[in-house]
């Protein structure tokens, strides 16, 4: 479906405008010319011309959002690569740990665990610092696998500078608020709305 861009609605009425105004300074009463209209292969190739034009509109429109996604997905790539995981065997109490399996450090890492009352009373988190490639940063608290799937929020900045929260369950959520904290207490009031 075809929408009409009001920036070339503009765009034309505007010429439209310039050529009478430009028309009326060298014959004086525009108006009073004899209408010529061209010929058929003018007329053939303004269509020709308009309709090209249309398509390329339209292909750029497609090729910016697929340009879009691709920075988005690019921006996000180093983040998707860093997660929260229990340490110690299947199924036992571990310690949660932060595993950085990018190729860039990430920064400022913490490890906060989900309240068991309203999201406002979160504790303090676990400071992890610097987690480098490769490197698994955790605690020494002792938790059962699940509770660490269910309770521990990782929120840490990227290479890049941008800050990032790991919440429970994996999902993969950029700070929306000045701090860690106020970002980790948005993010599980939001959750606490959709449960």
């Amino acid at each position: 479906m075809f929408r009409l861009d009001l920036r070339v609605v503009a765009l034309a009425v505007g010429c439209f405008i310039v050529g009478l105004a430009i028309g009326t300074t060298f014959f004086w009463r525009l108006w009073n010319l004899p209408p010529s209209w061209g010929d058929v292969p003018t007329w053939f190739a303004v269509i020709i011309g308009a309709v090209g034009g249309g398509i390329a509109l339209t292909q750029l429109r497609g090729q910016s959002k697929v340009i879009k996604r691709d920075a988005e997905d690019r921006r996000r790539q180093q983040a998707m690569s860093v997660y929260v995981m229990p340490f110690g065997g299947v199924g036992r109490a571990g310690q949660p740990y932060a595993k950085n399996a990018s190729q860039y450090p990430v920064f400022d890492a913490k490890l906060w665990y989900r309240p068991d009352g309203p999201p406002d009373s979160l504790g303090d988190p676990d400071d992890l610092g610097v987690v480098m490639p490769g490197e698994m940063r955790g605690t020494q608290d002792q938790i059962g696998e699940q509770a660490v799937h269910a309770t521990v929020i990782l929120s840490f900045r990227d290479a890049n500078g941008v800050r990032w929260i790991r919440m429970p369950g994996g999902g993969l959520l950029e700070q929306a608020k000045p701090t860690a904290r106020d970002s980790v207490i948005a993010a599980l009031t939001s959750a606490h709305r959709v449960l």
